[in-house]
């Protein structure tokens, strides 16, 4: 019935419907371990573990999503456990990933390290702050092929 109703909306919106579709069908699809080389700078991603879970703060509610995974550059892999986390204010979602100074190679490696991970789950925009890596709604979409993220916001098909 909507896309009946889009249809006769125009080509247009029968083809967002269509697209909004497809985007909702794909939630929950891909588990852990996922492999992906990272174009342009020849880095090989492992994610080997995904968890995500919302978290009630004094004012707000975060979804956390924590990836682990095995960065290989030049044959030589380390190991980065990051977490992302999500809340909303007003009618927009933001997210924040912490770089840090102690990681093995300073903050310019962890924030190298942690660009990769997010391209290698799909993420295609952030900003780069000095001491985090800010998100938007769409990294949330990004991340909602991930079961465990679908899972924790009961949004899985």
């Amino acid at each position: 019935m909507l896309l009946k109703e889009a249809g006769r909306k125009g080509v247009e919106a029968r083809r967002r419907l269509e697209q909004y579709f497809r985007e909702g069908e794909m939630w929950g699809s891909a588990k852990p371990p996922i492999e992906k080389e990272v174009e342009g700078r020849r880095i090989r991603v492992r994610i080997e573990e995904v968890e995500a879970w919302r978290e009630r703060r004094e004012r707000k509610e975060h979804l956390v999503v924590r990836v682990r995974a095995v960065v290989e550059e030049k044959d030589r892999g380390v190991a980065v456990e990051k977490e992302a986390r999500f809340f909303k204010s007003r009618d927009a979602i933001y997210g924040y990933v912490n770089i840090h100074t102690d990681a093995e190679g300073g903050r310019e490696a962890d924030y190298a390290r942690t660009a990769a991970v997010l391209k290698a789950l799909g993420v295609e925009s952030w900003t780069r702050g000095e001491r985090q890596i800010q998100l938007t709604g769409s990294t949330l979409e990004a991340l909602m092929r991930l079961e465990p993220v679908c899972g924790a916001l009961g949004t899985c098909r």
